[in-house]
């Protein structure tokens, strides 16, 4: 790649607010896109609040920021119960065009497949079939291993039946 350098970069489906991938969508939700940069701490408080005065809030990211999205939302829905929710796993093109340095090389089009997650959370009753992940609600979270009575904090058992 050295005898070329990069230029432009085209997203052929940026994720917007107007291409959200769920049918079920009201007229009036709010909309968090969350980024490499995003800091999920400080998007709770502002998530839970569009969620209260929306009733319905879509969630969204692409590539790294994937696990964020379901980062939050397990976090709102921690902070407000009985949530529905819709999770639609896709993917956006992105073309990147590469100019070469030298005559007689050709340009290069590398095609590159991000994926990405929409997640919707809604107070309301919504008709969560068409969600691509069903979330087990009734699963009882793991605990932490070796945290138990007879477990130091490294998780070494301290033998005994206790005193």
């Amino acid at each position: 790649m050295e005898k070329y350098e990069k230029g432009r970069v085209e997203d052929t489906c940026p994720l917007t607010a107007a291409n959200i991938p769920i049918s079920v969508l009201p007229q009036d939700y709010g909309w968090i896109l969350l980024t490499d940069q995003s800091k999920v701490t400080k998007l709770i408080n502002p998530a839970v609040c569009s969620l209260k005065s929306e009733e319905t809030l879509v969630l969204a990211g692409s590539g790294a920021s994937t696990k964020k999205v379901s980062t939050l939302a397990d976090y709102v829905k921690r902070e407000l119960k009985n949530l529905y929710e819709i999770r639609k796993i896709g993917t956006r093109e992105i073309h990147e065009y590469w100019i070469p340095t030298e005559e007689d090389l050709d340009t290069l089009v590398v095609q590159r497949s991000i994926p990405t997650l929409h997640i919707l959370l809604s107070t309301n009753k919504i008709d969560t079939s068409e969600s691509d992940v069903q979330p087990d609600n009734n699963r009882k979270r793991p605990s932490k291993p070796g945290r138990g009575k007879n477990h130091n904090r490294r998780g070494e058992d301290r033998g005994g039946e206790g005193r």
